[in-house]
């Protein structure tokens, strides 16, 4: 089990866009500086949290073999460029841009007075099943309950927002990426125990038949990358 803490990267980024890199996939970007950073989990292979200042943007720039999905936790994002032009996400929305074979090019814009946050995940496509265009699909999520966003066809690994009330425990049976947007999580795998409150990742990777559990004490938001058929979420009260 790896867990990576928001205190200790760094914060960096490009025009306005500021960012902490909590994972980054070492043989998807090799030569990479971001040396706290996990490695990915299968076709997951980035995930941020960022924000864009008022009145600021990423500047329009192309991707290609790459799908990008963004959940907006506060404020909103406006979308420039080949995909999704004009569309505007908000608190509590999310959206997956699909590279396709074409690839696409946007800006990102925080035309508002305030600043945003949003989680911003990059997943490998299956190239077998690639469109010949590209395309973007936007999902609402509800911020106290489960919502799944994105399923991988080919690994059938699923991307999930999940909001667990107080005492509630998440069980993974298998490999487990888990980003902590707030809370706290007490977290457990074979022998091992860490707490993780505030904002990290959790990066688990089985050994043997040790599953991995996490119980909060509070009200707690997070993102969970897996390969569960169903997700184990119980009450512990």
């Amino acid at each position: 089990m790896q867990t990576v803490l928001e205190h200790t990267l760094d914060i960096t980024g490009f025009a306005g866009v500021r960012e902490r890199v909590y994972v980054m996939d070492s043989q998807q970007f090799s030569g990479s500086s971001h040396e706290e950073a996990a490695d990915g989990l299968g076709p997951f292979v980035y995930l941020a949290d960022a924000h864009i200042r008022p009145g600021g943007s990423t500047g329009m720039h192309a991707h290609s073999n790459i799908d990008i999905v963004t959940i907006m936790l506060r404020g909103e994002l406006s979308h420039q460029g080949s995909l999704g032009h004009g569309t505007v996400l908000h608190q509590g929305s999310a959206q997956i841009q699909f590279s396709g074979r074409a690839g696409f090019s946007h800006n990102e814009v925080n035309a508002s007075g305030s600043f945003n946050r949003f989680i911003q995940i990059w997943v490998k496509p299956d190239t077998a099943a690639l469109n010949d265009e590209a395309k973007y699909h936007d999902i609402h999520f509800d911020a106290d309950n489960t919502t799944r966003l994105y399923t991988h066809p080919a690994t059938e690994a699923h991307l999930d927002f999940i909001g667990l009330k107080p005492k509630q425990k998440l069980v993974f049976e298998n490999d487990a990426l888990v980003f902590l947007i707030e809370g706290d999580l007490l977290v457990s795998e074979g022998e091992h125990n860490e707490q993780v409150t505030g904002t990290g990742l959790v990066r688990s990777i089985k050994e043997k038949h040790a599953i991995t559990s996490m119980v909060c004490e509070k009200a707690s938001q997070l993102i969970a990358i897996h390969s569960e058929a169903k997700l184990f979420i119980h009450d512990t009260k």
